[in-house]
């Protein structure tokens, strides 16, 4: 199984000139539904325009494997030689280079300090702990709820959800701990379990990365 491989998004109508290039851990599939959401979160970015502007006239991005990658640290030199093949065509929505962000994508310079500064302080645990607690108990108001109901950017970004989760349900897959060997009957179990937080969790699974110190997957074989 590839460490990651590097992947391509097609208009469903043009298969022969891909709009993006990018390189992902887990199932390119998901990472295109992925795409779905990120396109109502980020609707300045050009990618996310063309995959917005793709669901409202009735399609969906197609996804094609360009590249299985062995070595995880080498999937960011290869996206961009994907990328540097492909933009002369001028067909790619990638930036020269970066594979992350549009031609025409701009970030604040304050926003730049910001990344940088927290990427080198880390997402540290007394941070994360203090980000739980604040969000803890914090709900919508009922006005809140109602206008979300009828907002069509929300009812479109739940139906991408529930149709991303049932062409690649993980809830119902059992989980292995690497370390432990053992096997848990579903992502719920687990987190019934071990009393792990989900989100964080989840993440740190998808990625291969370990939480608490141990590795979990849905690969059992």
């Amino acid at each position: 199984m590839p460490a990651a491989v590097v992947y391509a998004l097609f208009d469903p109508r043009d298969l022969y000139l891909p709009r993006y290039i990018g390189t992902t851990t887990r199932n390119p599939t998901r990472r295109m539904f992925e795409h779905l959401v990120e396109s109502f979160d980020s609707p300045n970015r050009p990618v996310c325009k063309w995959i917005s502007g793709l669901y409202q006239e009735g399609f969906v991005p197609k996804v094609k494997v360009y590249q299985e990658i062995s070595d995880a640290s080498e999937s960011s030199k290869l996206e961009k030689s994907w990328i540097r093949f492909f933009h002369p065509l001028g067909c790619l929505l990638n930036a020269v280079g970066t594979g992350v962000a549009g031609p025409n994508h701009k970030v604040s310079e304050s926003n730049r300090l910001k990344t940088i500064e927290r990427n080198k302080r880390g997402w540290t645990p007394s941070m994360r702990e203090n980000w739980t607690l604040a969000m803890k108990g914090k709900k919508w108001t009922e006005e809140r709820s109602q206008k979300a109901a009828v907002n069509p950017n929300i009812i479109r970004r739940n139906q991408i959800l529930v149709a991303r989760n049932k062409a690649h349900p993980t809830s119902t897959k059992p989980v292995l701990c690497v370390e432990t060997g053992r096997i848990y009957p579903s992502l719920k179990e687990c987190i019934a379990v071990t009393g792990f937080n989900q989100g964080w969790f989840s993440e740190k699974m998808r990625n291969g990365r370990p939480y608490k110190g141990l590795h979990y997957t849905h690969n059992i074989q």
